[in-house]
């Protein structure tokens, strides 16, 4: 597994509470970097995020990315792909971290002053109540961001070899 926890070390990238929240301050911060893990925490208190092997950029399109996958830690459920394979994650300079087709995960630029970042279920990840996730059951999809943060995942045994 080249994601053995034994062998993992993270280094924080990017926190809206210290770098601020648009798209532009987390590309510079973020692309190119390789394996990243977001975590989100929204206003209505729920947490979640996604795992992307591959590295952020802003070339404005979809990614294949066999090893992605979004997280609720609240309901403490991993979601893997489950169809359109190849949209596994969006790269755009105007957004933040997204993934799936659809959007299944959409964070704006401005997240904590605006409500545009959502969460549509079933495009590219498999859960179906994307607003039982997001919202406490309130079937709205759309939410606003108290904090995110983004991390580099490292494999230590593959830096050795």
């Amino acid at each position: 597994d080249p994601y053995d926890e034994k062998n993992i070390t993270s280094e924080l990238l990017f926190r809206t509470n210290v770098d601020g929240d648009s798209s532009n301050t987390f590309h510079s911060k973020c692309d190119g970097k390789g394996a990243t893990i977001t975590f989100i925490k929204t206003t209505a208190g729920k947490r979640i995020g996604g795992f992307s092997s591959i590295p952020w950029s802003t070339k404005s399109n979809y990614d294949t990315d066999n090893e992605a996958f979004l997280f609720s830690l609240d309901a403490n459920q991993k979601f893997v792909q489950y169809k359109n394979f190849g949209n596994a994650v969006y790269h755009h300079s105007s957004y933040g971290p997204t993934f799936g087709n659809g959007h299944d995960l959409y964070i704006a630029s401005g997240c904590k002053s605006n409500t545009s970042s959502y969460c549509n279920s079933g495009y590219s990840y498999g859960f179906f109540y994307s607003y039982n996730m997001i919202n406490a059951g309130s079937q709205q999809t759309a939410f606003q961001v108290t904090e995110y943060e983004v991390y580099l995942i490292k494999n230590q045994q593959k830096n050795k070899e």
